[in-house]
């Protein structure tokens, strides 16, 4: 019980500076896009790049405890990933702003006035980012727990929760291959986003992301990555038999460690 004790103590303390240290990240991040004078702006982006280190050393340990099996909850110490996994994406996107600012007006003037369509996709990759964070770190958190019940004396219930957790995992996993499919496409341009829009994707995927651990009977939803054609070759320019090589290569992979090969236009069966 004082072992448990003394790790529950650590966890909250680092969590704890988790906090504080996104509250910090944010204070600087205002400043920096509110700074007019490039000496005020490197002195922040130094800052920043100090804090974020901060918050990746934190991540490291916290990633350890949620593969822990002494640790029972695992949710507080998962949102202070996925948090810090987010802040980490910001500081990327902030160094590559200051990077552009200084080399020209024009440059300036172009990030200022972002293109409509450039800011929809940047858009779309944030959130697509942000769950296939969240879907990363339940996968591990499921495998985790199948480990923990695989190496003892299994109930009935047991095997019960097994076959969930194992359904579940390959529901996570095609949500994941569709969702960097929508990704590929973004990067080169090759998807409607109005398609994205209409058929409510962001929404139905957080929805995903949320509720299906805590709802084992939740609806798997999969009509709308067909309605998307993300089974088809993109045409961008390059011949559909460098797709077709590409799709295969890539499904050829996804396969790999994840059980008997699939196509990726078939979802796993609901519950």
């Amino acid at each position: 019980m004082t072992e448990k004790r003394k790790l529950q103590t650590e966890i909250d303390k680092v969590l704890k500076k988790v906090e504080e240290g996104v509250e910090e990240f944010d204070d600087l991040w205002v400043k920096a896009h509110a700074a007019t004078h490039s000496s005020q702006k490197e002195k922040l982006e130094s800052d920043l790049k100090k804090e974020i280190k901060k918050l990746q050393r934190y991540r490291e340990q916290i990633k350890t405890w949620i593969h822990q099996a002494d640790v029972k909850d695992k949710k507080p110490l998962m949102d202070a990933r996925r948090r810090i996994e987010v802040d980490m994406e910001r500081f990327k996107a902030c160094e590559r702003e200051f990077k552009l600012k200084p080399f020209s007006k024009e440059a300036l003037g172009g990030a200022m006035k972002e293109d409509p369509h450039e800011a929809e996709r940047a858009a779309h990759r944030v959130w697509i980012n942000e769950c296939l964070s969240k879907l990363s770190e339940q996968v591990d958190s499921m495998e985790a727990e199948l480990e923990t019940i695989g190496a003892k004396k299994t109930k009935a219930k047991d095997v019960e929760r097994m076959e969930t957790l194992k359904t579940t995992c390959d529901q996570h996993r095609y949500h994941t291959e569709m969702l960097e499919k929508i990704l590929r496409r973004l990067d080169n341009d090759t998807i409607d986003l109005s398609k994205l829009q209409s058929l409510s994707v962001k929404d139905v995927v957080e929805m995903y992301v949320e509720e299906s651990l805590t709802d084992s009977g939740y609806y798997f939803d999969d009509a709308m990555y067909q309605e998307l054609g993300l089974d088809e070759p993109e045409h961008d320019g390059s011949s559909d038999i460098e797709d077709d090589d590409s799709e295969s290569a890539d499904h050829e992979t996804s396969s790999i460690g994840s059980g008997p090969t699939r196509s990726a236009s078939t979802p796993p069966a609901e519950r």
